[in-house]
Formats: C-alpha cells, structure tokens, sequence
C-alpha cells in the first residue's frame, strides 16, 4: 500500500500511545502496519486500544489468532469464502463469513453449521479412543470459529481446499460418443477411489443420524488428503441443486432421506465417469419421466473403459424408487468399492505380481474452489419425511455458475 496514514492528538488533553509511546501535544507519527494506538480521552474517561493493518485481517477473539486476507475465494447465498493465511502457523485457511444463526430466545447467536461439524469430529474421536477407529471421517475441520455480534456474523476457519471434483473433470459434449474416462482426466481406478471417500463420509455422518442435502461435485472438496463437506442448513422441499435431487422430494410428503445422499452421490460419480451431469439443471418432478427414458444408462453402458461392475454399482446407486436404492453403507461394501477395478486386473494377470493403487491426492493440482454442503438431523437414519426447513436464501437454490456455464445442451 503506498498511502501513509500519520496520527496525533486532536487536544491537549488527549493522551495518544503508539506502541507503548506516548506522543507530545505537537508530535505526529507515520503509522506502520501492525501498530498498537492507544487513545485515552480525558474529559470522558475513554480508553480505547486498536491495531492498526494496512490490508484485510481477521482476527478471532477467544485465540487471538490472525488471518491475513489474501483474497476472496468465492461467494454465493450462503456467503463469503476468503483465502487466508494464519500469521502464527503460516499456513493457507479457508475462512467462511455468514450470516450467524439467532437462538430460540432471539437474543443470541450461534452457528448451526460450527455446531453440527463439531458434533461429527466429536463423535470421530470418540470412535477412535473406545473402537481403535483409525480411519479420517472425511469432513473438514474447524480450525477456528467466531461470532460477531454487532455484524451478526459467523467466521469459521478451515484448511484451504485445492479444489473440487467438478473441476477435476472437464465436462463433455452430450452430442458426441463418451469414450471415458480417456476424455476425461480420471480412470476407473481413481474414481473408485473417489467412490470409497465419498461413501466412507456418507456412512459416517448417515451414522450419526444427519442427512446431506445437497450432494453434487462442486461439494466434494480436494484437500491432500482428500477431505469434504463445509457448511450444513436445514432443508425444506425442493431444497438443493436442480439436476442432483431425487424424484421423490418432489412428492407430495416431500420425503427427503439419507437415500436423497447416496442418489446424488451416484450422479456424482457418473459425472466422473462421463464429464456430464445426466439430468443437468432438471427439477425434482421432471427427473422421474427422463430417468425412465434411459438415455444415461445407454450412454454410460457404451462408454470405453467403464466395467460392468462400475455400472451396476450406479444402478443401485441411481434407483428412482428411494426404498430399493443403495443405503450409503450398502454402495461403500459393493464388490466394485471393495475389489476395485485395479485389484481385479492384478489377480487376472499371469505375472502374479501388481502394482499398488494410485494416490488420488496425486491428481490435485492448484484449483481454488468454495463449496457449500447442508446437513439435517433427523430422528433415525431410516427413510422418513423430514420436517425442516431452510432459511430463504437457501430454499430457493439455483444451480451454481459453474454448472450453468459448462452445462451442455
């Protein structure tokens, strides 16, 4: 910043400290970034102490920890993503700004969203001390969280996501044959990989009797090592990304289940597979008449590359009828999950011998891309109406720009 900012005292009986020295009734000061100003006015008794920063800081109360603002990431209803840089762990943060939630009482505020993650790590690592669970339950963690009253915002501090699986896979013209995964950047491989993560978080939150309510590529996030899932909100009908939700939310009861998860899931690795999103910004009502024209199924049954098993896994994944679809841990111990494509043509080979599985995290490059994700508690992680509601600048969500701009016609 080239701009100077100089401070001194408006009266003589104003006493002004800049970094614990005091100016004199002439004095002046050229203010550097980081001074602490201290302003004590007399006739009232006021003292008050401020940092002054030359760029955007955060800076959370209860720690006292500062995040250099770099940039923003991204912004949509939910609100602001920033990349940030913690001062003291010099490392990349991800820091989400919206609006905080108001309690019961109407007084004060909370975040819904901080509240619910905790509960999930807390119940991780309980998993782990009395289970000996070694296994991470691919959510983000919190780093840090805030409440500004007077703005009537929440903070909350995340490890910096290097991307998402939509930008991952470039998006294919739905005119021409699919020859995937050799248009597309991943292998059969890698996608089961990407699978046995996503159906990994899936059962664990189905666990603890949540439901995500708007799962599509965009909300996967890639960390290294993979990670997912940031925010969460209650749902009401309709709720989610046209395109991902399943024929029965748009039933007169509105049921919205832990199956809604496992279908739009399922869309999401056929969009792995294919580059194409099979029922792109379609509403909930209009998804039962084209699932049952087919036209996915034909599509990826003549692709290059993808197995027998791989289509299978997606039938049971992609079922319109939500009582006979995959539950999140039924598609988790699916052959295809379970003996993956790599392992199948390691004991089919006459060497005997096979190499060890990829790393997905060596596929990340240096994408920057926010995500949001909803969660509901519900009363069992059974099939059952639910009866939450979102706030309204969720309700009325719109497929995200990226899904619009790359969508093909």
């Amino acid at each position: 910043m080239s701009s100077t900012l100089r401070v001194m005292p408006c009266t003589i009986n104003d006493d002004i400290t800049v970094n614990g020295k005091r100016l004199g009734p002439m004095d002046s000061q050229i203010l550097q970034d980081g001074d602490i100003i201290e302003f004590e006015e007399n006739a009232l008794a006021a003292n008050i102490r401020c940092l002054y920063r030359k760029k955007h800081v955060f800076r959370c109360p209860k720690s006292s920890a500062m995040f250099d603002v770099i940039q923003t990431a991204g912004q949509g209803g939910f609100g602001l993503v920033y990349r940030c840089r913690e001062k003291h762990a010099n490392r990349a943060i991800a820091i989400k700004e919206a609006q905080a939630d108001v309690r019961e009482d109407m007084k004060t505020r909370y975040s819904q969203e901080a509240h619910v993650l905790r509960k999930l790590w807390r119940a991780a690592d309980k998993a782990r001390r009395s289970s000996g669970f070694g296994g991470e339950p691919q959510i983000v963690r919190i780093r840090d969280h805030w409440i500004s009253n007077k703005l009537g915002m929440s903070y909350i501090a995340m490890d910096l996501a290097v991307g998402d699986l939509f930008y991952l896979t470039p998006m294919l013209p739905r005119d021409k044959p699919v020859t995937a995964p050799s248009q597309a950047r991943l292998t059969e491989n890698q996608i089961a990989s990407a699978a046995t993560d996503i159906f990994n978080g899936l059962t664990f939150i189905h666990n603890q009797k949540l439901v995500h309510c708007d799962i599509k590529p965009n909300n996967f996030l890639l960390y290294d090592p993979i990670d997912e899932f940031t925010g969460m909100r209650r749902v009401e009908p309709f709720h989610g990304t046209p395109g991902y939700l399943p024929p029965e939310v748009a039933s007169p009861f509105h049921v919205y289940t832990t199956a809604v998860d496992v279908w739009a899931a399922g869309l999401t690795i056929y969009y792995l597979f294919t580059g194409i999103s099979p029922f792109k910004s379609a509403r909930a009502d209009q998804v039962q008449e084209l699932a049952y024209a087919g036209d996915h199924w034909q599509r990826l049954e003549t692709a290059e590359g993808v197995s027998a098993e791989a289509v299978a896994f997606l039938r049971g994944c992609i079922e319109t009828d939500w009582s006979k679809r995959f539950t999140s841990d039924d598609a988790r111990s699916h052959p295809w999950i379970m003996l993956p494509p790599w392992l199948n043509e390691s004991l089919n080979s006459t060497s005997g011998s096979y190499s060890p599985p990829f790393a997905f995290e060596d596929l990340f490059g240096s994408f920057n891309a926010p995500a949001q994700a909803f969660l509901e508690e519900v009363e069992d992680p059974c099939p059952a109406p639910a009866q939450k509601r979102a706030r309204e600048q969720v309700s009325d969500s719109q497929p995200e720009a990226g899904d619009e701009k790359r969508a093909r016609n």
